[in-house]
C-alpha cells in the first residue's frame, strides 16, 4: 500500500500540471480540430495524462482496450475532435478538467489519511 501511495504521490502533481496546461491551451485557444501545432501540443499532452490516469496513478485499469479510451475520454474531453463541439465545447472540456482535478485532489487525500501521512512527514519523506 505504501509503494501504491509513492507511484500517487509521484504522479498527481505531474498529472495536475498536464491539466493546467490543457486548460491554459483551451482557455486561450478553443476548441483545435484543424491540424497545426496546438492540436499537435493538446493531442500529446491529453494522451500523457490519459496514460497515467488509466494506471496505478488513478484508475488502474491495466491493458488498454477500446472502452477504457471512452471512459478516459468521458472524464478529460478531447478538445482536438470536432464532435466535442456537440459535447458542450471547449467549455464542456474544461469543467471535464476541473472535476477531474478535483477528483485527484480528493483521491489523494483519502490516500494520505489511509496511511497516516500528513503534510510534515510527507516533505521530510525520501522516497
Amino acid at each position: 500500500m505504501v509503494n501504491d501511495f509513492r507511484v500517487v504521490a509521484t504522479n498527481v502533481p505531474v498529472m495536475k500540471g498536464e491539466i493546467a496546461e490543457l486548460t491554459g491551451l483551451i482557455s486561450k485557444h478553443g476548441l483545435e480540430v484543424l491540424p497545426g501545432p496546438v492540436k499537435t501540443r493538446m493531442q500529446s499532452v491529453l494522451k500523457q495524462l490519459q496514460l497515467k490516469a488509466k494506471g496505478e496513478a488513478f484508475a488502474r485499469l491495466g491493458v488498454l482496450s477500446g472502452p477504457d479510451m471512452a471512459v478516459l475520454e468521458a472524464l478529460t474531453g478531447d478538445p482536438t475532435q470536432w464532435q466535442t463541439a456537440f459535447k458542450g465545447g471547449a467549455n464542456g472540456v474544461l469543467e471535464r478538467l476541473k472535476v477531474f482535478d478535483e477528483t485527484l485532489d480528493a483521491g489523494f487525500a483519502a490516500q494520505q489519511v489511509a496511511l497516516g501521512y500528513c503534510e510534515r512527514r510527507l516533505r521530510s519523506a525520501s522516497f
